[in-house]
């Protein structure tokens, strides 16, 4: 990956923003081309730890929450319930000093209501009834639209769209992929 690639993730990671930490950057590049695994490492290097949200494997209350009934004020009400993952996120952050950062990846390929609940939480940082810790990240990834399409993925919305800071995936040239690959195996006992 070409070195202002992971400049502009870290920068992006480690900027201060309107609701807490971090430029949410979207990313558009081609699939299996290392782009979830690389911002992965660049998280653990930095002592945060990644959550990995794949749109075609989730559902919106995975996202934002699962409702039931619930009471406010002495009234029923619908209330949502706070996925595991941002139980876990909010408490590494307040035991951790870097935090945590949510990979949302091939979001092109997750429905519209799923797209829809992740807009509330890069918006609002907020998931069911829980507010997200300020320490909590995000990045963005989606495939190209042509290729989503065809996966039967649909168009981002331009709801969400608006929310993020656009990019292009530049892919590694042969030799910085396999500068990458021989990093990686450096600590294997047999490459």
């Amino acid at each position: 990956m070409p070195l202002n690639t992971r400049h502009i993730m870290r920068t992006a990671l480690f900027t201060p923003g309107r609701n807490g930490w971090s430029n949410i950057l979207l990313w558009t590049g081609k699939p299996g081309n290392g782009k979830t695994a690389i911002v992965g490492e660049l998280a653990l290097e930095a002592g945060m730890y990644p959550f990995y949200l794949i749109g075609a494997t989730i559902e919106a209350p995975d996202i934002g929450g699962w409702p039931h009934p619930g009471e406010k004020h002495g009234m029923k009400c619908l209330d949502f319930l706070s996925p595991q993952w941002v139980v876990e996120a909010n408490h590494l952050c307040a035991t951790t000093d870097y935090g945590v950062v949510i990979i949302a990846d091939e979001i092109n390929t997750s429905s519209p209501q799923v797209q829809g609940a992740l807009l509330r939480v890069l918006s609002e940082r907020t998931v069911g009834t829980v507010k997200l810790h300020d320490r909590v990240r995000f990045m963005c990834f989606m495939n190209p639209p042509e290729i989503a399409v065809e996966a039967g993925g649909n168009p981002i919305a331009p709801a969400l769209a608006n929310r993020v800071g656009h990019l292009e995936w530049v892919e590694p040239t042969v030799q910085e992929f396999n500068d990458y690959m021989l990093r990686t195996a450096a600590g294997w006992k047999a490459t």
